[in-house]
């Protein structure tokens, strides 16, 4: 158990040093690849398996699983089954790893071409070493839907928190739908001045009146 501790003290203490000089280079919401970093903590241990970077891989999946349990929100699947059926351009925007994908098949059953999610509409923070509430992967998105001739005022970002979604979504033009779907993954930001004045467009408990109101 001490070991352990040592080895996530450790690995907290490379994130923070990481974000310090990321900062520093003027990137105001850094995101590192978690890989590399579980790569600097186990160093010994990795020259000693000669470079083995599944070791690095199921260290990181682990932590993350223990120390962040995620599942679906409640009729996500079918929420993506409806749009992607209406020829709807689906994309992701998240604060995420490499693992993040892999949530897709072993939560909803399916990977994210089965899901019409485009290659090109997907945005994670650790390839792009910024992440959200920086404004920087939503004008990535911008210009990738321009030049598919959308607007961002025929965007609608979905998301369940007012800092990190609707805040830099509605600063890039994209109307909002806020999701509060249960008490663990909402986020208001109650009395953070930087959304005081920010309002979705939409508020859902819950995703099938997403889809009623987006489909009609």
């Amino acid at each position: 158990p001490q070991c352990g501790q040592l080895l996530v003290e450790s690995f907290r203490e490379q994130v923070k040093k990481i974000h310090r000089i990321k900062k520093k280079e003027g990137i105001p919401w850094p995101e590192g690849d978690v890989r590399d970093i579980w790569q600097s903590v186990i160093g010994e241990i990795y020259v000693a398996t000669n470079g083995n970077n599944t070791l690095v891989d199921q260290w990181a999946i682990e932590y993350e699983v223990r120390m962040n349990p995620v599942w679906p929100m409640p009729n996500a699947n079918d929420c993506i089954d409806h749009f992607g059926s209406a020829n709807l351009m689906l994309g992701i925007i998240s604060n995420a790893q490499f693992y993040t994908p892999l949530l897709f098949p072993a939560l909803l059953d399916k990977p994210l071409e089965d899901l019409e999610i485009a290659p090109e509409m997907q945005y994670y923070s650790y390839r792009c070493g910024r992440a959200k509430p920086d404004p920087w992967m939503y004008q990535q998105a911008s210009a990738t839907l321009a030049q598919k001739g959308i607007s961002p005022s025929q965007t609608l970002y979905v998301g369940n928190d007012m800092r990190n979604d609707i805040l830099p979504a509605s600063q890039i033009g994209f109307r909002t739908a806020l999701v509060a779907t249960d008490r663990r993954s909402f986020r208001l930001r109650e009395g953070d001045p930087s959304v005081a004045h920010v309002t979705p467009d939409l508020v859902v408990t819950n995703l099938s009146d997403l889809v009623d109101c987006v489909l009609g």
